[in-house]
């Protein structure tokens, strides 16, 4: 049988359907690549950015940890100003520190574990020689102030 027996209604059918099936395949094949996309799109937009975000508040937090330790160096010995400031250091690490578990709770099982936990590591090893650091700086300033009061 040749498809040119067949009638123009039946080879018009059979036409459309062929139309149908291979709209219906490419149909399929972009639903399951948009669904590949969204979770994509949601996985990064929840817990990647949450990553992202607390890695951020952290750096801010540091930095804003090495302009205080300036400003105790430029305190004069103002005891008062230097422990507000020390405080206030010290609730930023406190806060790092919760932010490192959370963020320890958000890389399980995935590449970047190892890398956390160097950062964890080189955060402590930091927050000791920062702590040696400013005790001795309030060292010499008390030791400075006091000599003053004692010379005068």
């Amino acid at each position: 049988m040749k498809l040119s027996n067949l009638k123009v209604a039946v080879r018009l059918s059979i036409g459309f359907a062929i139309l149908l099936g291979i709209a219906l395949a490419i149909g399929g094949i972009a639903l399951s690549r948009l669904s590949h996309l969204d979770a994509v799109v949601n996985r990064m937009s929840t817990q990647d950015w949450n990553k992202a975000r607390i890695a951020m508040e952290m750096q801010i937090r540091t930095r804003d940890n090495v302009a205080k330790s300036l400003r105790i160096l430029l305190a004069n010995g103002d005891t008062a100003v230097i422990e507000k400031i020390r405080e206030e250091m010290e609730a930023n690490s406190k806060q790092n520190g919760v932010d490192i578990k959370e963020l320890e709770a958000l890389v399980k099982g995935t590449d970047d574990e190892g890398l956390l936990t160097e950062a964890a590591e080189a955060r402590e090893n930091y927050n000791a020689r920062r702590g040696n650091v400013m005790d001795m700086a309030i060292g010499i300033i008390i030791g400075a102030a006091f000599g003053k009061i004692v010379a005068a």
